[in-house]
């Protein structure tokens, strides 16, 4: 099985290699191309100085064959063949006639000059004065090369093989480095999630990557990571204080029956019903657990009716008025009519933990106000109270089963400490949310916020 390290690491290979051997097939072409043509033209350009040195040779109705022979061998140098024929196209000189064992020796040559398109033949007026004297017939094999241009054009080959050859090594040194450079933060997660498989929840993947996917999954890594070592904390916290939760009345209890026990107190009604209390509020934690657990488990299971919100809330204020009488505490309603479809008993539990909360730490002659608007297409219920406030610090936590301060216990848990807990899970499974603004010692606002077309 490869590494995704030697995976890509291939795939950046082969395609380097297919992009650098294209582009150097391509450019071999064009330049192969482009150099047949230029030799081309230089056999042009060849060829008519040939035939313009040729009208030398004629004067006075006559051919100097000395001037022609020294212009044939020239060609011949340069591998043409030429033939020259008056206008009665009478054979004049022949350089294949004359020098037959240079021509062979030419002909045998132009194979190791790679010329096999065989036999080229040109013919070309020789003219004077603007009269035609005479036609040159100039044969070659095709394009030809000279040595300089033979020597030349196997510079150029040379040039782009070493070039090719470079390419490669840098791309092998590329595709090496960009590997590693991508991997390296994929291997850095891999081994991050291992840790955290093994309970180091405080691994975090500290490598970065210019690459978006990349990056974003290393985000996503340390987000998970995050909250896996958040929860790990939460639920050793929920262990420890719910035991403490359960040590005090479970203390109190045993405490007063062993006294009962060993006669030193009497069982009075009195006893009694301090020892019922200390049972009734384990009663209470465990039904709170419970609730929170159903809610927990249902994942947003809920029996959905209309209602209408400011009846909902007024009836249900109207259980607290006896104990807002008792602590003097001014309970104001501003409530605006909005139907909406909710579990109607989860949502008034929720409602409930709220006020209840603002009661417990409201003290005597201070306000609650109690407020519900629309604003867009969510439906707001705001419970404020003059209370004893939270702490900033404390604010992001106040939603946690079981949360403790030593400032402000009382104040982030209320009853058992989970009845906000409670409230949070509510409304999430409605897909609303609810949130906190207080200052410490001026009081809490605590808002919900539900979707209308949830």
């Amino acid at each position: 099985m490869r590494t995704l390290n030697k995976r890509m690491f291939l795939s950046f290979m082969i395609i380097s290699f297919a992009i650098i051997f294209s582009i150097s097939f391509t450019f071999r072409y064009f330049i192969e191309k482009s150099f047949n043509s230029y030799i081309e033209s230089c056999n042009i350009e060849r060829m008519d100085e040939i035939a313009r040195s040729l009208s030398y040779a004629y004067s006075n109705g006559t051919w100097n064959k000395s001037f022609i022979e020294e212009v044939a061998l020239k060609a011949l140098d340069d591998g043409l063949i030429i033939s020259i024929h008056d206008n009665k196209n009478n054979l004049i000189w022949s350089t294949d006639e004359e020098h037959r064992g240079r021509c062979e020796s030419m002909m045998k040559n132009a194979f190791s000059n790679k010329l096999n398109d065989g036999m080229i033949r040109s013919s070309l007026n020789i003219t004077k004065n603007g009269e035609k004297i005479g036609n040159v017939h100039i044969s070659h094999y095709g394009t030809y090369y000279r040595d300089v241009d033979t020597t030349y054009y196997d510079t150029l080959n040379k040039v782009l093989i070493i070039i090719t050859i470079m390419a490669t090594i840098l791309s092998l040194i590329i595709s090496l480095i960009l590997s590693k450079s991508i991997n390296k933060p994929i291997y850095k997660v891999i081994d991050t999630v291992k840790l955290l498989g093994k309970g180091k929840y405080k691994e975090r993947v500290d490598n970065s990557s210019s690459i978006v996917e990349i990056q974003d999954m290393i985000e996503s890594i340390n987000i998970m990571a995050k909250r896996l070592d958040s929860q790990d904390a939460m639920r050793k916290r929920l262990t420890k204080d719910i035991a403490h939760e359960l040590r005090t009345p479970i203390t109190i209890i045993l405490g007063q029956l062993e006294a009962i026990k060993d006669g030193i107190w009497e069982p009075t009604e009195e006893r009694l019903n301090g020892i019922y209390e200390e049972i009734q509020r384990i009663d209470r934690l465990a039904n709170s657990l419970n609730s929170l657990s159903k809610i927990e488990e249902e994942n947003g299971t809920l029996h959905k009716e209309k209602v209408e919100i400011s009846e909902l809330i007024e009836n249900i204020f109207i259980n607290f008025e006896k104990e807002l009488h008792n602590k003097n505490i001014d309970g104001q309603l501003h409530l605006s009519k909005c139907e909406i479809e909710v579990d109607k008993d989860k949502i008034s539990g929720a409602i409930i933990n709220l006020i209840s909360n603002a009661l417990r730490y409201t003290e005597n002659g201070g306000s609650i106000n109690i407020k519900t608007f629309v604003k867009e297409d969510d439906l707001f219920i705001e419970v404020e109270d003059t209370g004893i406030g939270i702490a900033k610090e404390d604010i992001p936590y106040v939603f946690e089963r079981f949360y403790r301060t030593d400032e402000s216990r009382a104040r982030v848990t209320g009853g058992a400490g989970i009845g906000l807990s409670i409230t949070l899970a509510i409304v999430e499974a409605h897909n609303g949310t609810v949130y906190v603004k207080s200052e410490l010692g001026k009081g809490s606002k605590f808002i919900i916020e539900l979707p209308l077309n949830s």
